[in-house]
Protein backbone atom coordinates (compact mmCIF):
# COMPACT_ATOMS: atom_id res chain seq x y z
CA UNK A 1 0.00 0.00 0.00
CA UNK A 2 2.96 2.41 1.13
CA UNK A 3 4.88 1.75 -2.35
CA UNK A 4 1.31 2.72 -4.72
CA UNK A 5 0.93 5.81 -2.66
CA UNK A 6 4.55 6.82 -2.83
CA UNK A 7 4.16 6.45 -6.16
CA UNK A 8 1.14 8.14 -6.65
CA UNK A 9 2.84 11.41 -4.71
CA UNK A 10 6.13 11.10 -7.54
CA UNK A 11 3.23 10.88 -10.60
CA UNK A 12 1.40 14.50 -8.44
CA UNK A 13 4.94 16.30 -8.30
CA UNK A 14 6.09 15.23 -11.84
CA UNK A 15 2.27 16.44 -12.74
CA UNK A 16 2.80 19.77 -11.04
CA UNK A 17 6.18 20.53 -12.12
CA UNK A 18 5.14 19.98 -15.67
CA UNK A 19 2.15 22.21 -15.61
CA UNK A 20 3.76 24.97 -13.78
CA UNK A 21 6.59 24.52 -16.89
CA UNK A 22 3.71 24.44 -19.55
CA UNK A 23 2.14 27.59 -17.51
CA UNK A 24 4.85 29.61 -17.07
CA UNK A 25 5.67 29.57 -20.81
CA UNK A 26 2.78 28.31 -22.51
CA UNK A 27 3.83 30.07 -26.09
CA UNK A 28 7.11 28.11 -26.02
CA UNK A 29 7.07 24.90 -24.14
CA UNK A 30 7.64 22.11 -27.15
CA UNK A 31 4.48 19.74 -27.85
CA UNK A 32 6.49 16.79 -26.13
CA UNK A 33 5.16 18.44 -22.81
CA UNK A 34 1.66 18.54 -23.23
CA UNK A 35 2.78 14.81 -24.39
CA UNK A 36 4.46 13.83 -20.96
CA UNK A 37 1.27 15.75 -19.37
CA UNK A 38 -1.18 13.79 -20.65
CA UNK A 39 0.58 10.26 -20.27
CA UNK A 40 1.69 10.74 -16.54
CA UNK A 41 -2.15 12.17 -15.98
CA UNK A 42 -3.01 8.87 -17.55
CA UNK A 43 -0.81 6.56 -15.12
CA UNK A 44 -1.86 8.78 -12.36
CA UNK A 45 -5.38 8.13 -12.85
CA UNK A 46 -4.38 4.10 -13.40
CA UNK A 47 -2.09 4.14 -10.00
CA UNK A 48 -5.43 6.24 -7.85
CA UNK A 49 -7.66 3.00 -9.37
CA UNK A 50 -4.90 0.25 -8.04
CA UNK A 51 -5.32 1.90 -4.83
CA UNK A 52 -8.91 2.09 -5.09
CA UNK A 53 -8.87 -1.46 -5.90
CA UNK A 54 -6.75 -2.40 -2.93
CA UNK A 55 -8.45 -0.50 -0.46
CA UNK A 56 -11.43 -2.32 -1.77
CA UNK A 57 -10.41 -5.41 -1.00
CA UNK A 58 -8.72 -4.74 1.97
CA UNK A 59 -11.82 -3.13 3.41
CA UNK A 60 -13.62 -6.68 4.24
CA UNK A 61 -10.69 -8.10 5.62
CA UNK A 62 -10.10 -5.41 8.09
CA UNK A 63 -9.43 -6.00 12.23
CA UNK A 64 -10.10 -3.38 14.84
CA UNK A 65 -6.34 -2.69 14.97
CA UNK A 66 -5.79 -1.83 11.12
CA UNK A 67 -9.33 0.65 11.09
CA UNK A 68 -7.31 3.73 11.61
CA UNK A 69 -4.42 2.90 8.56
CA UNK A 70 -7.45 2.18 6.40
CA UNK A 71 -9.08 5.59 7.25
CA UNK A 72 -5.88 7.24 6.93
CA UNK A 73 -4.99 5.57 3.21
CA UNK A 74 -9.19 6.44 2.29
CA UNK A 75 -8.28 9.95 3.34
CA UNK A 76 -5.14 10.14 1.05
CA UNK A 77 -6.95 8.65 -1.75
CA UNK A 78 -9.36 10.89 -1.78
CA UNK A 79 -6.83 13.81 -1.74
CA UNK A 80 -5.25 11.72 -4.79
CA UNK A 81 -8.56 11.57 -6.68
CA UNK A 82 -9.39 15.39 -5.73
CA UNK A 83 -6.10 16.49 -7.23
CA UNK A 84 -6.22 14.27 -10.83
CA UNK A 85 -9.34 16.32 -11.09
CA UNK A 86 -7.56 19.44 -10.52
CA UNK A 87 -4.40 18.48 -12.87
CA UNK A 88 -7.03 17.92 -15.66
CA UNK A 89 -8.89 20.49 -15.50
CA UNK A 90 -6.00 22.94 -15.26
CA UNK A 91 -4.32 21.09 -18.19
CA UNK A 92 -7.51 21.37 -20.19
CA UNK A 93 -7.77 24.87 -19.26
CA UNK A 94 -3.78 25.55 -20.45
CA UNK A 95 -4.27 23.86 -23.56
CA UNK A 96 -7.18 25.64 -24.65
CA UNK A 97 -5.12 28.75 -23.93
CA UNK A 98 -2.13 27.76 -26.08
CA UNK A 99 -4.72 26.61 -28.93
CA UNK A 100 -6.18 29.97 -28.83
CA UNK A 101 -3.05 31.81 -29.12
CA UNK A 102 -1.14 29.68 -31.15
Amino acid sequence: MNALYNHAVKQKTQLQNDLGKFENDLLNSPVSLQGSISATLVSFERTIKQLDDYLNRTSSDNKDSEDSNHAKFQARLVGLQNDHKEYQDKFKQLKTEYNINR
